[in-house]
């Protein structure tokens, strides 16, 4: 948007953020790419119950490579590799992420080039 307006002032001005807010958005997307932006407004405090975010990660990218699976193959997937994680851990996630329905997996593996 600031190519478009020329102008970070103007962009920040129609957006109703910050110039400074911006600036942090353009660094974040150079260094991170989108999934950087996505993850910039998560919250930083993790339940000490929580799982790894290695094993999370695994769990989306396992749900991408394969969209029509569903949560107890994904399951058994991670069984395989000795990473045990219950179903409902995978669709809590999923809900997180906003792959809960099988639509909306294939949709995002679609939009990530990643074929089905």
């Amino acid at each position: 948007m600031v190519a478009e307006l020329g102008s970070v002032s103007k962009a920040a001005r129609i957006l109703g953020c910050s110039r400074q807010t911006l600036y942090t958005y353009q660094q974040i997307m150079e260094e991170e790419g989108p999934l950087g932006l996505k993850r910039i407004n998560k919250p930083l405090k993790r339940s000490k119950n929580a799982i790894p975010e290695s094993t999370e990660d695994r769990i989306i990218e396992l749900t991408l490579l394969n969209p029509h699976n569903t949560s107890i193959q994904v399951m058994k997937l991670l069984k395989q590799e000795n990473i045990t994680v219950s179903i409902s851990t995978i669709q809590t996630i999923w809900k997180r992420e906003k792959l809960n329905t099988r639509e909306m997996r294939i949709k995002q593996s679609q939009s990530m080039s990643i074929d089905v």
